[in-house]
């Protein structure tokens, strides 16, 4: 059920850089950032009412809060960069761009993440992707 799920995530993902792509052809990058998170806040706090949930964010180590601003240039840099590469460059390159952070934040062990080493067939993988990435960029 995880990998569905997870798997459900990366067709939102496009989804999602495919709208903001959109969106930036009729705004700014930032004014779509904008849009999209006080859209989603809203989304957001309606549920919480509906559930009659509170939300106590005191106990929350404030660089966790780092999320929401990576967020926002993540939607400003989609609407920009659908535009100049489109979807499908676009989400390929941040996808292989996010593996190599996983990696990276696997090693490290990033708060409660438990520590995952690299292994040679990371590395594998890795170079498999990027080689297809390479060959998508040839018409550029």
């Amino acid at each position: 059920m995880t990998y569905v799920l997870v798997s459900t995530i990366g067709v939102l993902i496009a989804l999602m850089i495919a709208f903001n792509g959109a969106l930036g052809q009729h705004l700014g990058v930032f004014e779509v950032s904008f849009a999209v998170h006080a859209i989603g806040l809203t989304v957001l706090l309606v549920s919480m009412w509906i559930r009659k949930q509170s939300l106590d964010i005191r106990k929350v180590p404030p660089i966790f809060f780092l999320a929401g601003c990576l967020g926002a240039m993540l939607a400003a840099i989609d609407a920009y960069a659908v535009g100049v590469l489109g979807v499908t460059l676009a989400v390929a390159l941040s996808t292989f761009a996010q593996l190599l952070g996983s990696v990276w934040i696997d090693g490290m062990g990033i708060g409660n993440i438990k520590r995952v080493a690299f292994n040679r067939y990371r590395i594998v993988s890795l170079s498999v992707l990027l080689c297809g990435i390479l060959l998508m960029t040839l018409k550029y």
